[in-house]
């Protein structure tokens, strides 16, 4: 009858372990959050741009600039520019927005994203 009352509930050791495992979890979102949160900003961005209505009289070297503007507005510094490939059709704009983003994570650990956004924006 002993043995069953000492053998309740996790021992110390378990919840060590249990903690030890929930600490990995928040410090990874932690890293990534950030990272999701910046592309969240780079995407609606590239939405942001279904609104305009003068796109037709713009070259790609100018929605470019307004691009890299409307990315500075939002807070995003560490986007390199040469990600963004721009092509103009005769009835649309075609965006391609590919990039990774490496974050260190502890020691020679690393966390690669990979983000691949495509944007059609009609003329209006």
């Amino acid at each position: 009858m002993n043995t069953i009352r000492y053998q309740r509930g996790v021992t110390g050791i378990g919840w060590l372990t249990i903690l030890m495992i929930l600490g990995f979890f928040v410090f990874l979102g932690l890293k990534i959050g950030p990272i999701y949160m910046e592309h969240y900003s780079i995407k609606s961005v590239l939405h942001s741009f279904d609104a305009d209505t003068d796109l037709e009289s713009k070259s790609t070297r100018q929605l470019r600039k307004a691009i890299q503007h409307r990315l500075t507005i939002n807070s995003v510094y560490d986007f390199d520019n040469s990600n963004i490939k721009i092509k103009k059709r005769s009835d649309r704009f075609s965006i391609d927005m590919s990039y990774e983003v490496r974050k260190k994570m502890a020691g020679n650990i690393d966390v690669i994203v990979s983000f691949d956004d495509k944007q059609e924006i009609p003329f209006r």
